[in-house]
């Protein structure tokens, strides 16, 4: 095209300068800094390997170079993402349940050719996938909050502000909500 300037290719393969921040605009904790083994014993007790034997790996610290802020924010987003998904799999599971009840009214109602009625799915096998879709979903957010709420306390053990309860109570307010679901669907049965 005419008047359209081609792009250099020795600019489009230049590194491009890191505007984000850095983990070391924030101090990690003391209790969230890289932590040193402690020496082995000169010979070893009861139970332990010999000392020709492989070393013991030394432990990871928690988050090396990473920022505590961003780890919890991480986290909550790990679990809403998880709750997403159940509230999913619950609205599946209704919406299953309704097209079923759906299906039963309009076939009352309307009174449907023999053919059509035979090529309908069994209300019954409806209502039970339904119900394993909502099960399904309230373990899910379960897990969710489970996994969560481990991996809160690695990230932060004094357990400091901000704190998680309004998402764990969330999640399992997901977990409620599908358990009613779930004996809603299986008393129309």
């Amino acid at each position: 095209m005419a008047g359209t300037p081609t792009p250099d290719p020795a600019h489009l393969d230049a590194p491009r300068p890191d505007t984000r921040g850095t983990s070391a605009d924030v101090p990690e904790p003391p209790e969230r800094q890289a932590r040193t083994p402690a020496p082995a014993p000169a010979e070893p007790r009861s139970g332990e390997p010999a000392a020709g034997s492989a070393p013991t790996p030394a432990p990871l610290p928690l988050n090396p170079g990473g920022s505590f802020l961003r780890d919890r924010m991480a986290n909550e987003r790990t679990l809403l993402a998880w709750v997403r998904t159940a509230l999913t799999l619950v609205a599946l599971g209704l919406a299953l349940a309704k097209l079923a009840a759906f299906l039963q009214i309009s076939v009352l109602t309307y009174g449907l050719d023999p053919e059509v009625i035979r090529l309908l799915p069994d209300p019954r096998l409806s209502d039970r996938v339904a119900a394993a879709l909502i099960l399904l979903g309230g373990a899910v957010a379960a897990i969710g909050a489970h996994r969560s709420w481990q991996y809160a306390r690695i990230i932060d053990p004094q357990g400091r502000a901000p704190r998680d309860e309004i998402l764990m109570a969330f999640a399992g307010g997901t977990v409620v909500l599908s358990l009613v679901l779930l004996l809603y669907v299986l008393s129309r049965g």
